[in-house]
């Protein structure tokens, strides 16, 4: 019912701006002398009376939906069910059908499927056979270039690691004045001496 009264509030400012709107500024000698407050009063009272009533009709037509929607709710889909129940026996009927065909289907491929995979079977043993001595012959290779390999590197290692430890060396002998010096100032400040180890 609420939408009745917004309807006159809000029908009664309308019709008032209205009449407002449509009174002349100024009104001349010839024309009847209304009031404007009568005349915003009318136009006020017919724009309420107007809003009321079809804020009425709005509240009327979403109770009626809302009744409807509610039926709705209420009653069974009884068209529906009766029909899901007239299909169900033919649904089973159909289902029992396809599993047996499916069952048949399935026992008549058994022997071709287990005859291609012994078939499959024979033909992968005989290709690993045959690919036995390519394999073996391919690591034989592998591991002769790589016996070669590092024959041939076993005199540059060498000579690496020999300029390596005479590097090392230079470097000690470089470093030892260093260290002496450390050591020698270390006991002249009264704290224990490192021990160093020649290389």
């Amino acid at each position: 019912m609420h939408k009745a009264w917004k309807g006159a509030l809000v029908g009664a400012a309308v019709g008032a701006a209205v009449s407002a709107a449509r009174t002349p500024p100024a009104p001349s000698e010839g024309d009847d002398a209304t009031p404007l407050g009568a005349r915003l009063a009318k136009g006020a009272a017919e724009g309420a009376v107007l809003g009321g009533l079809l804020g009425w009709l709005l509240a009327w037509r979403d109770a009626r939906r809302a009744a409807k929607v509610a039926a709705m709710r209420k009653r069974p889909l009884t068209a529906v069910s009766a029909l899901a129940d007239a299909a169900r026996p033919a649904v089973h009927r159909a289902a029992d059908r396809a599993g047996k065909a499916a069952s048949d289907v399935v026992e008549s491929a058994r022997p071709r499927v287990l005859t291609a995979a012994e078939a499959a079977r024979e033909q992968a043993q005989r290709a690993a056979d045959a690919a036995r001595p390519h394999v073996t012959s391919a690591a034989e290779a592998a591991r002769e270039r790589a016996q070669r390999a590092a024959d041939a590197a076993r005199p540059r290692v060498a000579t690496a690691a020999e300029a390596a430890r005479e590097q090392a060396q230079r470097a000690a002998q470089g470093a030892r004045p260093h260290l002496d010096g450390l050591v020698t100032r270390a006991g002249a400040n009264g704290r224990q001496a490192p021990v160093v180890v020649a290389v």
